[in-house]
């Protein structure tokens, strides 16, 4: 049961990554599409793990082994939970110079005023779903890779089960609280005064 205990710290990565990814989807409705063709939004995030994960197994981990750097598979969890993080706030900060520049302000995903969007670019939402890919390379291919791995033999179907049960966890909570992730609620705003 060793590897199960990684799997407990999951659910709180997966409902930060779940809500970014439908924060995203409210907020590339708030960007000037520039051209941007819709095909690419959904695609970015599989589209990079599936570059990323053979380009770090086969590129970048044996090099840091070559170097005597240990990149072992917690400090990978850990840095995919810490570029997690990074991307929420990356996605706040997005979302707060929508809001600044949005004819519409704090209802920027609904705004009808003028062309209705922001004059920034949808390629900033291009970046953070491209970004978002990363900690689903390190945290989550490392934690079904220890979790097999550690399993016994005969369990190891049920130790990942174990972790599909996580991401349903995550995913219920995800969608109790779904209804939050909306304009207002999207950053901390400092002036109440909307």
């Amino acid at each position: 049961m060793d590897a199960c205990a990684i799997f407990l710290f999951f659910p709180i990565q997966q409902i930060n990554d779940n809500a970014l990814g439908a924060a995203a989807n409210a907020q590339s409705a708030s960007l000037t599409s520039d051209g941007v063709p819709n095909d690419l939004l959904d695609n970015l995030n599989p589209l990079a793990i599936i570059i990323l994960i053979p380009v770090m197994n086969h590129g970048v981990y044996p090099l840091l082994r070559r170097f005597g750097i240990r990149f072992g598979p917690i400090a990978r969890i850990t840095l995919g939970f810490l570029i997690t993080a990074i991307g929420a706030v990356s996605y706040a900060v997005i979302q707060h110079y929508i809001y600044l520049t949005s004819p519409c302000g704090y209802q920027a995903s609904t705004c009808s005023i003028g062309t209705g969007v922001s004059p920034l670019s949808l390629w900033l939402y291009t970046i953070l779903t491209t970004v978002t890919a990363f900690p689903e390379v390190f945290a989550n291919v490392t934690a079904y890779r220890i979790a097999y791995s550690r399993a016994p033999q005969n369990m190891k179907g049920f130790v990942m089960a174990l972790s599909l049960f996580m991401t349903a966890i995550s995913t219920a909570i995800f969608l109790a609280t779904a209804n939050a992730i909306q304009d207002l609620y999207l950053v901390y705003l400092d002036n109440q005064d909307f």
